[in-house]
């Protein structure tokens, strides 16, 4: 996913107003001491949050990276049982005739 990306800059209020996620006019958000835009009637008050910045589309998450590796690895164990060889068979021997 990603984490919510908040306005700072004019473009950013004019794309979330264009959207539909904020009602009114850019004159009734203005932008508080950390330099993000908040609504002017919340301005120093309790109230007071930051808005968030949404693109034409309505779209507020931004990706911040992917979690999927770019390498898998596995290990996988092999266990054979030889049968050992038999002590004191001998190879057979080429009959005489």
């Amino acid at each position: 996913m990603g984490l919510p990306r908040w306005i700072r800059t004019p473009q950013q209020l004019a794309a979330t107003l264009q959207s539909g996620k904020l009602t009114g006019a850019a004159s009734d958000y203005q932008v508080n001491e950390e330099g993000f835009y908040v609504r002017s009637s919340q301005y120093h008050t309790v109230n007071e949050v930051p808005l968030k910045a949404y693109d034409a589309e309505g779209n507020s998450l931004t990706a911040i990276g992917d979690v999927n590796p770019d390498f898998n690895m596995g290990i996988a164990n092999t266990v054979q049982c030889l049968q050992p060889a038999r002590r004191g068979a001998s190879a057979p021997s080429a009959a005489a005739d």
